[in-house]
């Protein structure tokens, strides 16, 4: 099984048990997930959650590669003080079934054929060795040799430091699987709530960096070479957003996108974006206006594509322009999409001395289709045009959903509070909806900051 949040393997634990009775717990995990339940079973209080049900014999909490005795005593602490609310009885009874240990220790262990093993990513950025990858490889080597009826993979984005080296280590993981083995993916909700501070903190800096989204967002927005990998493993959904991105991972405009604009082509237009931003904002350099160019193409034309540039803090949007397609060159459109965007109305105009703290979003729009309904549309992937039966049009960008967590019904609220019609506007029936699988990235918005 597939996840982020370990916890959301739990219903997949607790059916194991109820077919082969309580099991045996390898945790490779840097935290050890014991907590109380206060508002439900949750990554910080999975294990005992299980513990106290009964559905876990014991626990080998693998915290580390290699673990000296101050390391092994900083973990004996760390469980104490997460024991500490629970009754005595129950701490005791609970610290009694947890061994402690590395991997080392792990090797020479005989352990139960009713043994299930959770790998949480957040392992490889506290104490993994050496070398990742190679501890990645004796991970593989021993669940090879024991073969268990489950193992779960946890991203644990929380606890990265770097995207694309989780992604490696996530690719590494599922390449060494072998075809055969039963995939399944739970994404969780695009409008998932945080659960923890150490979440909350995660998403203040991912709103920074791009490197993670929230929720069922991280799936939907992984790279290439892994959605490639878990399709070819003919990996299922155990949720209805997993299903979504799935589907989004075969979306044949969308792919056609990431094949036009590889990264090269990408930070071209990065660059372009912030080297124009220096010139126009406040005072500006350049004080003549560009011409819009010609729309050579319909909106709706299959060789037509749209560009916009978004330009932001980690907190609010700071100045826009979009241009819905009909174009085949984007590169002459950026300058146009920059001057725009510095001195959009509805903010104040952007100076020169607040570049190096914006993020420039660029969004690349293939042929806008009409919509079957308003719900016809996976946020993060699609951005919307709402037009009403004037014709007056408002788009909104697929970036914006990922960004902020929302949901379907949460990203048309948005737009239609933004055409005008308040956050329930979308459901007026004589409106009409289009959609636009959209590739988007996130950068600094200074040239320095691109270097």
């Amino acid at each position: 099984m597939v996840c982020d949040r370990t916890s959301a393997a739990y219903e997949s634990f607790v059916e194991h048990a109820r077919q082969y009775g309580p099991f045996t717990l390898v945790l490779i995990d840097y935290h050890n997930s014991v907590g109380q339940k206060k508002n439900g079973v949750t990554s910080v209080n999975w294990v005992s959650s299980l513990m106290q049900e009964n559905l876990v014999r014991d626990v080998v909490w693998v915290s580390g590669r290699t673990m000296l005795l101050p390391n092994r005593k900083s973990r004996e602490a760390w469980l104490d003080r997460n024991l500490s609310t629970f009754l005595p009885t129950d701490a005791a009874h609970i610290k009694s079934r947890i061994r402690i240990c590395d991997w080392h220790d792990l090797e020479s262990m005989e352990l139960p054929r009713n043994t299930v093993v959770s790998v949480g990513f957040a392992e490889f950025t506290k104490d993994p060795g050496a070398d990742v990858f190679a501890y990645i490889d004796e991970i593989h080597g021993f669940i090879k040799k024991h073969a268990p009826l489950l193992t779960v993979l946890s991203l644990s984005s929380v606890y990265q430091n770097d995207s694309r080296k989780a992604w490696d280590w996530f690719l590494h993981c599922v390449d060494f699987f072998p075809l055969r083995a039963d995939w399944a993916l739970w994404a969780g909700d695009f409008s998932q709530e945080a659960e923890s501070r150490d979440e909350l903190r995660a998403r203040s800096l991912w709103r920074k960096t791009g490197d993670f989204f929230p929720g069922a967002y991280n799936w939907l927005l992984c790279p290439s070479a892994v959605r490639a990998s878990l399709l070819k493993k003919h990996i299922w959904a155990l949720d209805g957003t997993a299903a979504v991105c799935m589907g989004a991972w075969q979306d044949n405009a969308l792919n056609l996108l990431e094949s036009e604009f590889p990264e090269k082509a990408r930070r071209e237009l990065s660059q372009c974006a912030a080297r124009n931003l220096s010139d126009f904002a406040f005072p500006s350099m350049r004080s003549e206006t560009i011409l819009l160019p010609p729309q050579p193409l319909s909106v709706h034309d299959e060789k037509s594509r749209g560009i916009a540039v978004r330009f932001r803090t980690s907190e609010t949007d700071r100045g826009c322009l979009a241009l819905y397609g009909g174009h085949m060159e984007l590169l002459p459109l950026v300058p146009v999409c920059v001057q725009r965007a510095v001195r959009d109305e509805r903010y104040a105009p952007i100076a020169r001395d607040e570049i190096p703290s914006l993020f420039v979003n660029i969004s690349v729009f293939s042929p806008w289709k009409p919509m079957a309904d308003a719900l016809d549309f996976v946020p993060g992937m699609d951005s919307l045009i709402l037009q009403e039966p004037d014709g007056e049009r408002t788009l909104l960008q697929s970036a914006v959903a990922m960004e902020r967590g929302y949901s379907k019904e949460q990203f048309l609220s948005r737009l239609s509070n933004k055409a005008g019609l308040g956050l329930d506007g979308w459901k007026d029936e004589n409106l009409r909806f289009f959609k636009s699988p959209t590739l988007a990235w996130t950068t600094a918005a200074s040239v320095k900051g691109l270097d």
